[in-house]
């Protein structure tokens, strides 16, 4: 301290208590690393959810294939030719076996999202025959269940993935078929 003639006239400290200050930093450093270590944990589970929603697809697939390559054969055997029963079955088998591989392309379409592999092709799409031919394929189900479809389309072009429009169209007709 100086008067006011510039002679020093004692001494003054300023002292401060940084022990709050230091507890907050060191609390908020543990949280940080708290975070990081759930992070880490949660990134490594999602990786192992879709690599097993990947080979899961992958094994229930190899399945359907078989069930539709036997319903194939069995559609060309000569002896069922004339059967109404057996048309009737294997029509319903390979609907089943269609709607059973949509859903296990939807999982791996997930899988593909959730690591970042799902590509999307954009192309000029005219929607009208996409449409109609999803219509078509439904058309069938719709008949067994006392419905009738009907479309009217205006000439439309989108620039899509025509897969994942397919897969739009398809999963609107499936819901609006059962509900």
């Amino acid at each position: 301290l100086v008067d006011g003639t510039g002679k020093v006239i004692g001494f003054a400290k300023i002292a401060r208590d940084l022990t709050e200050r230091q507890l907050l930093e060191k609390q908020r450093e543990e949280l940080l690393g708290a975070e990081k270590q759930v992070r880490q944990q949660l990134e490594a589970a999602n990786a192992m959810r879709a690599e097993f929603l990947a080979i899961m697809s992958h094994e229930l697939k190899n399945p359907l294939n078989l069930i539709l390559m036997s319903a194939e054969l069995i559609a060309r055997d000569p002896s069922a030719a004339g059967s109404t029963g057996v048309t009737r079955a294997v029509d319903t088998i390979r609907r089943t076996v269609r709607s059973q591989s949509q859903i296990i392309d939807d999982l791996l379409d997930l899988s593909r999202l959730n690591t970042g592999k799902l590509a999307l092709s954009r192309v000029p799409l005219p929607l009208p025959p996409l449409i109609e031919r999803i219509v078509e394929a439904g058309r069938p189900q719709a008949e067994t269940q006392g419905l009738s479809l009907s479309l009217q389309t205006d000439e439309v072009t989108v620039f899509a993935g025509p897969v994942r429009v397919e897969q739009i169209v398809w999963n609107l007709l499936s819901n609006a078929l059962k509900f």
